[in-house]
């Protein structure tokens, strides 16, 4: 028997999963349940997010993980060469201070 306040939501995937779509009463946030293996989630499963809905948020999180790939390379090259400066500096104070 399905539940009036808990209704059973439409599976895209796993025909297996049966989640229910529910709002925390503390919150206000809508959650999501599946009722045999007891899972809740904030995020809707992917068994419910139609095929191109779901292809667009894989794209965009590899487009994410791309992005911050190349940020934490920036970065990581930004610190060696200011290591660089502070390694020179070190061995050089002389150089440094005439050049000023």
């Amino acid at each position: 028997k399905e539940s009036s306040a808990f209704p059973m939501l439409k599976q895209e995937g796993k025909p297996g999963a049966l989640w229910r779509q529910a709002v925390d009463p503390n919150s206000g946030r809508t959650y999501y349940y599946e009722i045999h293996s007891k899972q809740s989630t904030w995020e809707k499963p992917e068994e419910l997010i139609p095929a191109h809905e779901l292809h667009e948020r894989r794209k965009k999180r590899e487009d994410d993980l791309n992005f911050f790939e190349e940020m934490e390379k920036n970065v990581r090259i930004r610190m060696n060469e200011s290591n660089i400066q502070v390694q020179h500096q070190a061995q050089h104070p002389i150089d440094d201070e005439l050049a000023l």
